[in-house]
């Protein structure tokens, strides 16, 4: 076990966490992790926990539904990957155009987060739900 005075980059990057790395970090959206040269994928578990926030703090239905697709892709992933087969194209498509529902259905119930006239330093607000940036528009295929 490794430590740190500091907890942050400086910390990680003194203990050599991450250092070289290429493939892809999945953590817990912790801001510092973001900060290394990798790709990056949120935990799944944590999104259902902000996706739990949301349904019993806002009563958001879409948020309940998101945590089922997260679940069902999750299965999908066992039934296919564990035997060395592909998921089938079209329950991909069924299950992203579920998930794009859930996101669109989100954004209809989710106001933006305020605006502010002078633009701070850092990252934007991002508002009290975990959706995504509204898209400008819809990505193609």
């Amino acid at each position: 076990m490794l430590c740190h005075r500091r907890r942050g980059t400086e910390g990680t990057t003194a203990l050599g966490v991450l250092a070289g790395y290429t493939g892809i970090a999945i953590h817990d959206h912790w801001s510092p992790s973001f900060t290394f040269g990798c790709d990056h994928g949120v935990c799944n578990e944590h999104h259902v926990r902000e996706l739990d926030g949301v349904t019993e703090r806002d009563g958001q239905a879409w948020a309940q539904r998101m945590k089922i697709v997260l679940y069902d892709g999750l299965d999908l992933k066992h039934r296919y990957h564990d035997k060395g087969q592909d998921i089938p194209d079209t329950d991909i498509t069924a299950i992203t155009k579920r998930y794009e529902q859930c996101l669109l259905d989100g954004y209809v119930v989710t106001p933006e987060p305020p605006g502010n006239p002078l633009p701070k330093r850092g990252r934007p607000k991002r508002g009290k739900n975990p959706l995504p940036s509204r898209p400008t528009a819809r990505p193609h295929r």
